[in-house]
């Protein structure tokens, strides 16, 4: 990501650590994200973080408590799944909407990012 967004875009997912096969609204790999670009957000809502060096990003559920910020995995056997957020990591959007991609015979996309006009 490592650049400022200004409007909403599209990621693919690449890991299954926010896949929960009992919980219908949990993120596959393959499926799209939209996500709106905002540098806060509610607790349990699904956000977009990234290293202030823009080495690393990711998504997770957002977990708040007694002031205290959590990144939570979805997926129930997903090694150290709920980890607290350090100082290091800043959230840079919030998930608005999941999707799959529809089966065709059109060449697959392969960019993780697309932006949303």
């Amino acid at each position: 990501m490592n650049k400022p967004v200004s409007s909403e875009y599209f990621l693919r997912v690449v890991s299954d650590s926010m896949y929960d096969p009992a919980d219908r609204d949990s993120f596959a790999v393959g499926d799209f994200i939209l996500v709106r670009p905002q540098s806060d957000a509610e607790n349990g809502s699904v956000v977009v973080v990234e290293s202030h060096d823009g080495a690393w990003s990711t998504f997770r559920q957002l977990v708040t408590e007694g002031g205290t910020k959590y990144l939570k995995a979805l997926n129930p056997s997903w090694p150290d799944r709920t980890v607290e957020m350090s100082d290091d990591l800043m959230i840079c959007g919030v998930v608005t909407m999941n999707g799959r991609a529809r089966s065709t015979s059109h060449a697959e996309l392969e960019t993780e990012e697309v932006s949303h006009a």
